[in-house]
């Protein structure tokens, strides 16, 4: 091995005064292992929570009016021709149930006449008028209407009372009269229309 292969192994020129001493010294030079550098990558997670509130709404509960029987029976009593001759209203927006609205009763059927119209509740309007004292914005209006007297537990038979009007904390604020009678096995009603606009005859 020659000086010139050697210098790249940084022999000093004193220890290459031969060939048979580079050849030696050449050998024994370690070989130098240039460090290694390890490079480390850390990644940082974010976790986001997202929090959800939820807001629970109460609906207020409503008291509904003890229901008043009307079973059919056998009776020898001829029923009155309003029994067969009554205008059928369904309409369940109108039951004591039902929230506030803007429906009112000026038209028909109870506007047929001034005497109003012999009215029979069926389907989802219920089958009665409500017959306690209840609070307004509800059955679909402001002023709720209900029945304070007592329905005719006679066949046939057929009993006057008032209805109530509701305006706000006065269950009673006006009255008009109505006439009930029992057709053995439901009732029907004796309705004029409503004095006020929202104002509407509570089902149940």
């Amino acid at each position: 091995m020659s000086l010139v292969q050697c210098n790249h192994l940084t022999l000093s020129n004193e220890h290459c005064t031969s060939n048979s001493h580079v050849s030696v010294l050449c050998s024994s030079v370690p070989t130098t292992t240039a460090p290694s550098t390890t490079e480390t990558t850390t990644t940082a997670t974010t976790t986001k929570t997202t929090t959800t509130t939820t807001t629970s709404r109460t609906t207020p509960t409503v008291t509904l009016c003890p229901m008043i029987s009307s079973p059919m029976v056998p009776s020898n009593n001829t029923l009155p021709a309003q029994c067969s001759t009554y205008k059928t209203v369904t309409d369940g927006s109108r039951r004591v149930t039902a929230p506030s609205g803007i429906f009112s009763d000026l038209g028909y059927p109870f506007n047929i006449s001034t005497t109003g119209a012999w009215v029979r509740f069926m389907g989802d309007a219920g089958t009665q008028l409500v017959s306690c004292p209840i609070s307004g914005n509800r059955c679909g209006a402001q002023y709720t209407l209900w029945y304070g007297n007592n329905h005719p537990s006679t066949t046939g038979g057929t009993s006057s009372g008032l209805v109530c009007y509701t305006v706000g904390s006065a269950q009673c604020y006006l009255t008009n009269s109505i006439s009930v009678t029992n057709c053995n096995g439901f009732f029907i009603y004796l309705l004029t229309k409503t004095v006020y606009s929202y104002a509407r005859y509570c089902t149940q």
